[in-house]
Parts: C-alpha cells; sequence; structure tokens
C-alpha cells in the first residue's frame, strides 16, 4: 500500500498554530471528553484516509453530560466514523471548519445526547490519499 501526503484545502481550513484547533473556543466554565483517534476512508473512487480526534466540550458545572459523553464514547466514535465515511474528500475544502462544528454540534444535541455540549473542537484532523 503506497499512502502519499496529499496537501489540499483541508490544511488551510483545519490550520494549527502550535495547538489544538479552534483551543480559544474552550470557555473556562468548560470541561471536555476526547473521543481519541478515529481512522476512516472518504468515500472517493481513490479513498483518502482521514484521521480525526475531537473534543467534546461541555459545561463543568454539568455532570450528567460528562458522565454520559464517557459512557456513550464508543457510540459517539462510531456516529463520527459514519458521519464523515459518506462524505467525498471535495466536502472537506467546501465546508468551513465553523459550519462543520456547528452542524456536528447540532446533530449530536439534538439526535444523540440526552446532554448538551457546547462546541466540537478538532484536536486532529489529517487526510492522506490512500
Amino acid at each position: 500500500m503506497k499512502v502519499i501526503k496529499t496537501v489540499i484545502c483541508i490544511a488551510v481550513l483545519f490550520l494549527v498554530h502550535g495547538g489544538i484547533i479552534g483551543a480559544d473556543e474552550i470557555a473556562d466554565d468548560d470541561l471536555h471528553v476526547e473521543t481519541g483517534r478515529i481512522t476512516f476512508r472518504t468515500n472517493d473512487d481513490i479513498p483518502f484516509i482521514v484521521t480525526i480526534n475531537v473534543l467534546l466540550c461541555y459545561d463543568k458545572y454539568n455532570e450528567k453530560t460528562g458522565l454520559e459523553l464517557q459512557s456513550r464514547i464508543n457510540e459517539l466514535k462510531d456516529f463520527f466514523r459514519n458521519y464523515f465515511s459518506k462524505k467525498d474528500a471535495s466536502y472537506y475544502s467546501e465546508i468551513s471548519e465553523e459550519i462543520l462544528t456547528a452542524n456536528l454540534t447540532e446533530i449530536l444535541n439534538n439526535e444523540i445526547l440526552e446532554g448538551k455540549i457546547n462546541t466540537i473542537i478538532f484536536k486532529q484532523f489529517d487526510m492522506m490519499e490512500y
């Protein structure tokens, strides 16, 4: 298997300046649960391999949400894997980070979780041609 590192627009959209993408968005009253690395293929004829690591931020005074996120971490990983693997590589260059995180937060809060997360932050978002 030959892996070729590919530079595409996603590198610009999710540019990390020496730290976590969107780290300035974590409120002082927020805690987070980290998904760990999630790897999947895009839905292209020649797929890209994408690896993400997501922080799910929630209000530190809401212990119920923290417990829910921790107990459902594998289900949340499956959600992210399924969501992103249905997209092709061009999707990532066409959508901004703000819109993507807002869409994912809305889906999680309205369709999956009982508790509410405040924001999603990508700690890692790497894409390589397969």
